[in-house]
Parts: C-alpha cells; sequence; structure tokens
C-alpha cells in the first residue's frame, strides 16, 4: 500500500485543508480536506508532477485543474486520525472524483487564506518562525536601540531555546540525537532586520524540517510558551519552576533578569507550518521585575542534578577539586562550602557522586562553562 507523509501545509483554517506530500521515494502528491468524522480528518490526495506544482504555488494554476488532471491516472483518499507527521496510507478510488470534493473553478494559492504575516511566512517557507518584539524606553522618543542590548536579548533567547531543546531530547540514543542534529538542532537565525518603527525580528531554526516535521524545535518552543505562561503569576511561577529546574531554569532567569535591568519588555510569536496558527506570549518590564524579584529567592532553581559513577582519580583538599574517571572519561568538580569531605576516599575505589552542574557564561557570545559542585558521596 502506498503511503505518503506532510510536506508542507498549503492553507489551514480550525485545521489543515490542504498540504503538499511526498511518498517513500519522493513523489510529490496534493492533498485536500474533504471531510471530517469525529476525530478522522479525510483527504482527496492525487499525485502531481512538480512543474505543475511550482505553478499552482506560482499562481498561475488553479487548484481545481491541478486535482482534475492529476486523479485522471488515478486519486486516493487518506485518513489522518490527528497527526500529520505520521505516515498516511493511501486508499485507491475509481471512476472520477465527485463533483462535491472539488474546489470551485479558478481557486489559486494566492487566494487562500494564511492569516498574519507570520503564519504565511512559515507556510511558504514551510519552516517554525519566530518572532521577539522588544519595547526598551529609549525606543519611544528615538527610534533606536542599542546594538549591545539587542545582542544580549538574541543571547539569552538563544540560551533558553538550546536547554528547552536539550530537555526535549534528553534519553534519546546518540543514534537518535545524531538524527535530529543535537549539536546544533536548536540553533535559530534572524532572517529579516527589524521593521521600522519597532524592533520586531524574525527568526528561524538553521536546520530545516525532515520528513516527519520539526518535531523537537517545536516542542521545546511548547516548553517555552509553558514557562511564560506559569510566569504570569509569580506566586504560581515559585511553585512550578521547579518543574524546568536546573539548566533551562537559569537560562530563563537570565532572560528575566535582562528584561527587569534593561527595563523592556518581550513579546513573541511563533508558528509551526505543519500547525500555522501563531502561538504568542510575553511579559512587560513591569512583570519581569516582579517575577525577577520571586524568583531570585529559590537559590537552588539554576542547580542541575547530574550523577557520576566512577573510579576516583584525584583530590586537592586544599582546593576541594576532584575527579572521577568515568566510562566517558575524566570529570571534575568542586566542593562548595559546608560540602562532603573528600577524607578517607580511595584512589581507584569506584563511587557514585551525587553533583549539581552550574552554569557560568563566560562572555557577551554566549559561551558557557559548565562547574560541577558536589553533594553526597555513595560506595557504588
Amino acid at each position: 500500500m502506498k503511503t505518503i507523509v506532510h510536506a508542507s501545509t498549503l492553507a489551514y483554517y480550525d485545521g489543515v485543508q490542504l498540504f503538499e506530500a511526498r511518498d517513500p521515494i519522493g513523489g510529490h502528491y496534493i492533498a485536500s480536506l474533504i471531510g471530517v468524522d469525529e476525530s478522522i480528518d479525510r483527504y482527496l490526495v492525487v499525485g502531481v508532477r512538480p512543474i505543475d506544482l511550482r505553478g499552482f504555488r506560482a499562481g498561475s494554476v488553479d487548484l481545481r485543474d491541478l486535482i482534475l488532471e492529476s486523479a485522471e491516472e488515478e486519486w486516493f483518499t487518506a485518513d489522518c486520525a490527528g497527526d500529520l507527521r505520521a505516515e498516511l496510507p493511501l486508499n485507491r478510488q475509481s471512476g472520477i472524483v465527485p463533483e462535491e470534493h472539488l474546489p470551485a473553478s479558478g481557486f489559486t494559492f494566492q487566494q487562500l487564506d494564511t492569516g498574519d504575516e507570520i503564519v504565511r511566512r512559515a507556510i511558504e517557507r514551510n519552516k517554525v518562525v519566530i518572532e521577539l518584539s522588544l519595547e526598551p524606553p529609549e525606543s519611544v522618543p528615538s527610534g533606536r536601540i542599542g546594538a549591545n542590548q539587542l545582542g544580549q536579548l538574541l543571547v539569552q533567547f538563544q540560551n533558553v531555546l538550546k536547554h528547552a531543546y536539550h530537555r526535549e531530547i534528553r534519553g534519546q540514543t546518540k543514534e537518535q540525537k545524531l538524527h535530529v542534529n543535537a549539536a546544533e538542532g536548536y540553533l535559530a537565525d534572524v532572517v529579516a532586520p527589524a521593521r521600522a518603527g519597532s524592533f520586531t525580528l524574525t527568526l528561524e531554526p538553521r536546520s530545516g524540517p525532515d520528513l516527519f516535521g520539526s518535531g523537537e524545535i517545536v516542542r521545546a518552543l511548547k516548553r517555552w510558551d509553558e514557562i511564560f505562561e506559569i510566569s504570569m503569576d509569580p506566586i504560581e511561577a515559585q511553585l512550578r519552576m521547579g518543574e524546568h529546574k536546573g539548566h533551562l531554569a537559569a537560562s530563563y532567569l537570565k532572560l528575566i533578569e535582562y528584561l527587569s535591568v534593561n527595563s523592556t519588555g518581550l513579546w513573541y510569536s511563533w508558528v509551526d507550518p505543519m500547525e500555522p496558527e501563531p502561538n504568542n506570549g510575553g511579559m512587560s518590564n513591569a512583570q519581569a521585575k516582579e517575577l525577577m524579584s520571586v524568583l531570585s529567592q529559590t537559590s537552588d532553581l539554576g542547580h542541575e542534578p547530574i550523577t557520576l559513577i566512577g573510579e576516583f582519580e584525584k583530590v586537592s583538599r586544599r582546593a576541594g577539586d576532584w575527579g572521577l574517571l568515568t566510562e566517558d572519561g575524566i570529570k571534575s568538580g568542586h566542593i562548595d562550602e559546608g560540602g562532603p569531605t573528600l577524607d578517607g576516599l580511595e584512589v581507584g575505589r569506584v563511587y557514585r557522586f551525587e553533583c549539581d552542574e552550574r552554569i557560568l557564561l563566560v562572555d557577551a557570545s554566549g559561551r558557557e562553562r559548565r562547574i560541577l559542585y558536589l553533594r553526597e558521596i555513595h560506595k557504588a
């Protein structure tokens, strides 16, 4: 049985109305919504020549003609239970395409309602699109912003997104991480300058979607949404930020600190081309200041728990330094004041060290230095 996977959404209104798809050998298809039955969306699917698909996108071929000409050889239906990232089996049909399944004549791609500009960009480029908007006080009289201030924002944004992304791929195998490009999958590039009269930046993930969409970066952005949502109530944020404890919380606190210090709010939107409805959020500077005041009282929020197992390798009692030979090489760290003592540990013996990993920003580029602080020692 033939199968297809979603390649890009062409029209969206309370669900995907029209999309482009591929089969396992790279054949092109177009799928048009023809019915909804409870939780099942049914699509009319036809194979199309790439040249005809380009003509439709350019507005020189209307949708009805594209479907009818392509259906002369064969046409299909496909049922989707809500996840367009999954393979969809095609059900071959016979006869001509029923009139009720066809759009009106003269219906072109330019006439499709793609909504807001950010939605249109996501659909046209088939990429997640992110917009960040600042409201610094100096922009009101002069329409400008300091380059250093803007650069710091992008660093803080990128760090939060990085740690949200790493939280989503935690537990994946090395092969899975290689597939999603774990080293760079979170990186975003500025693809348009700030618009006249505002400081709205448009960004896109550096890596494009694969056959199954933009999964990891979308999940990371949804985690970003979740953090901003609970932050609207500082008391709730203090209670629930523990769910994101570690490097993600630490990078988010740095972003809030940036907004507070620079007297600016931050507003954002992002769109997934597979589900092109804008996701919006943000906070005013007043909210950032209140949130910073509350969350800064939670001292260990930015500590990432790390467990190491290995042979005790080295110690410096005076400096409070230690080293453990693990499967991944020597891991070293420090002991905080009041931490456990290293007295009595035997070099070459296997121990389990429970640590907190903390991150220090080394420079304005966002480069990080990670330091392990020992909390507990156990014989393995």
